[in-house]
């Protein structure tokens, strides 16, 4: 599957050192490359979207087809606001 990273994705990442930046790509392109989706996902209430955890940081997903859109990704504190 084809993994797309939102502006908002990219900018938490690139505020983040190098260690940790990589442990979350890769969480993402082990959990999510291909169906069905291993790690720890849960779908949220209320909406389409689904989180992937990494620690304390959060994953925020959707599934359009054959493509993952990473919209947002940051602490478990910040991320559902």
């Amino acid at each position: 599957m084809k993994i797309i990273f939102s502006k908002q994705a990219l900018k938490f990442l690139s505020l983040q050192d190098a260690k940790t930046a990589k442990r979350i790509i890769d969480a993402i392109e082990n959990n999510l490359s291909e169906k069905p989706f291993k790690g720890d996902i849960k779908v949220l209430k209320g909406c389409e979207e689904l989180r992937l955890r990494v620690g304390n940081i959060r994953v925020i997903f959707t599934v359009k087809g054959n493509e993952v859109h990473i919209l947002t990704i940051g602490y478990r504190g910040d991320v559902y606001k």
